[in-house]
């Protein structure tokens, strides 16, 4: 069966919006740290293709800063890989010593079970809002045959190149 989740935070209190996108990116994607000059007055929105293993989200949110830390991953670990196609906005992560960034019609791939720290941010043409496809698929430690694309524990590529 297929299930398609809607979050949206404009349909909360202002003064809700920040913690209830913080709690639904945790239940929903995974535990991570998020911190954002807008958290007065959070508008971000979400939905979600639930496909079993695999999970398809479009999202929208404004600039912010994200962490996932060891802790975090001992608490839980899907132990997923996270395909990020920017739309609209750029996004930037640290992770195993690497410092990549995307930009709009660009893809980064990054591991759950490896800890990060990451920034999202919107730029002038996007309305304050960086917009972006997430799938989250099963990772290295799955029964599942490793795609043969996958060299590295995260990367980025325009979304043209393959």
């Amino acid at each position: 069966m297929v299930l398609v989740t809607e979050f949206r935070t404009e349909e909360l209190p202002v003064a809700e919006r920040f913690g209830s996108w913080h709690d639904m990116t945790a239940s929903a994607l995974i535990p991570n740290m998020i911190r954002s000059d807008h958290e007065a007055n959070f508008r971000a929105g979400m939905r979600r293709l639930d496909l079993g293993s695999v999970m398809v989200s479009v999202l929208a949110y404004p600039s912010l800063e994200t962490r996932r830390t060891t802790k975090m991953i001992r608490r839980s670990d899907p132990e997923s890989y996270q395909l990020m196609l920017n739309l609209h906005g750029s996004h930037r992560i640290l992770q195993d010593r690497h410092d990549t960034t995307s930009g709009p019609g660009e893809v980064m791939l990054y591991d759950t079970s490896r800890p990060w720290h990451g920034w999202a941010s919107a730029d002038q043409n996007t309305a304050g809002t960086v917009r972006g496809v997430m799938v989250q698929f099963p990772g290295p430690s799955c029964r599942c045959p490793r795609p043969g694309w996958i060299s590295s524990p995260q990367c980025g590529y325009p979304a043209a190149r393959g």
